[in-house]
């Protein structure tokens, strides 16, 4: 994974150079959470959002870097 940090938005997006995995939104404790398996993240009570890779992916990720 590679992760970018929009750190004025506290947002930290976890992106993999694999085709057909989502990108992983977190938050300020994106460290933490990067050194959790995808299974972890997702079955645990963590903060963060999972975005598919499809159509609306680009539009989705616009949206969050407006607010």
């Amino acid at each position: 994974y590679f992760i970018y940090g929009f750190i004025d938005k506290k947002l930290y997006f976890l992106e993999s150079t694999c085709l057909n995995n989502a990108t992983y939104i977190l938050g300020e404790n994106w460290e933490e959470l990067s050194g959790l398996s995808k299974k972890e993240i997702i079955n645990g009570e963590h903060e963060y959002l999972r975005l598919i890779h499809d159509k609306n992916w680009t539009g989705k990720i616009r949206q969050l870097l407006r607010v």
